[in-house]
């Protein structure tokens, strides 16, 4: 295979030493390929969307690939919106949740030559993100936003052990977050002027899955517009560690409540409501969500 296009590769130095072995081998055989690949390092949160933003303005990139996680993604995605550029990638993260929806990784493993072939010859599909307004800061999303316990196990990640570790840093955040449950208030929400309610936990899909390997939902598709809204109402411990474990047997929905936002926004929480979107905990309040009418180009395998 030869193949004379420019493709710009971003990639997150801090997925950890395997995983940037892994980027490298990919580099390499898109080279050996025939296409000229610049490397770009991101050097502090949020340098991959401006990253991406300065390549798609300029217009001398056939591909964006962003390396490493959920978060990694979300940040070169937001840079590429509204362009032509479309977006590629190279799994290096935790759980490549969207990577694994996408189908990047076919059945969970990961192969340098799949990945190389995906990105020299795979189709565009549209990718539709949302948009986020906290704190009065607009964010895009593209694979869920969660509200209450999941953002909290987020928040009490420690940065450094994940790096180290991978997913193993999760079990003290999770066992943390259980604890504190029982002193959680009720997340309110309102979608539109007419409908509202609480619940005890609420995850704003776009794509199927979930924290790795899990089903969420199939009542959403990253390439389709609408988003699937589900909102789980049992209170305390008990029913976050039932939720969890189900969610290996079965899609999330079959425990939660589900409903569907395809216009106009949905309003979540309050001050003390805990918010993450893509993997990335984005802090405290009240959060607005709506959907983005315009989709980004993604390549899919």
């Amino acid at each position: 295979m030869v193949d004379h296009r420019r493709i710009a590769v971003i990639r997150n130095p801090v997925a950890g030493q395997r995983n940037q072995q892994f980027v490298t081998k990919v580099t390499t055989q898109l080279t050996a390929c025939g296409a000229r690949v610049c490397q770009f390092t991101t050097q502090y949160a949020g340098h991959g969307e401006i990253l991406a933003a300065d390549l798609a303005k300029a217009g001398d990139t056939h591909l964006v690939v962003a390396a490493g996680g959920d978060g990694t993604i979300r940040e070169v995605a937001s840079g590429l919106y509204g362009s032509e550029t479309p977006l590629g990638i190279i799994p290096a993260g935790s759980a490549n949740v969207m990577a694994r929806d996408l189908g990047y990784l076919p059945f969970g493993r990961i192969s340098a030559k799949h990945i190389t072939t995906a990105l020299l010859g795979a189709k565009r599909t549209p990718l539709y993100p949302f948009e986020v307004r906290h704190a009065e800061k607009l964010h895009l999303g593209f694979c869920w936003l969660s509200t209450g316990f999941d953002a909290e196990v987020l928040a009490a990640v420690n940065p450094v052990w994940k790096r180290r570790v991978g997913r193993a840093a999760f079990i003290p955040a999770i066992l943390r977050a259980l604890i504190q449950e029982k002193q959680r208030a009720s997340i309110h929400w309102q979608m539109g002027q007419q409908t509202s309610g609480t619940c005890a936990r609420m995850i704003v899909a776009n794509i199927r899955r979930y924290g790795g390997p899990f089903v969420l939902t199939n009542k959403t598709h990253i390439s389709k517009q609408g988003l699937a809204c589900l909102m789980f109402r049992g209170q305390g411990a008990a029913s976050r560690l039932r939720e969890l474990a189900q969610m290996v047997f079965r899609p999330g929905d079959r425990k939660g409540d589900v409903c569907s936002l395809e216009g106009g926004s949905l309003t979540i929480g309050g001050p003390e409501t805990a918010h993450q979107l893509d993997g990335d905990f984005i802090g405290y309040g009240s959060v607005t969500i709506s959907q983005a009418i315009k989709p980004l180009q993604v390549l899919q395998p």
